[in-house]
């Protein structure tokens, strides 16, 4: 089935909301539709249940809280340089950042 989302994206209907999300992070569905800060969510919580190692990998805290999981990618930012004008954290380029090494990890399935 598909949902309607706007005037031209058709979004299709899943039993539960992790399963678009997972689906979107591997890249089988488009993103546009979905928040990038909500995948950004989704996808840390998913490798802090099941790959917690790999958040260490790249210096981030595992944690399935959202406040704490916003507060490690501005830390992040900081790491990574990722600033915008006014030398403020680039939070929009931490979260690409960040779904680009979620589809990109190896040994790592999100079934």
């Amino acid at each position: 089935m598909l949902q309607k989302v706007n005037n031209e994206i058709l979004w299709p209907r899943f039993e539960d909301e992790l399963t678009g999300v997972k689906l979107a992070i591997i890249g089988s569905v488009k993103t546009d539709v979905i928040p990038p800060l909500e995948l950004v969510y989704a996808g840390y919580k998913l490798l802090t249940t099941y790959y917690p190692k790999k958040l260490e990998a790249i210096g981030l805290k595992p944690s399935d809280d959202t406040k704490e999981i916003y507060s490690e990618m501005m830390k992040f930012c900081e790491v990574k340089k990722f600033k915008k004008q006014g030398n403020l954290p680039d939070m929009d380029k931490a979260q690409r950042w960040f779904i680009n090494y979620l589809r990109d990890l190896k040994g790592v399935t999100y079934d």
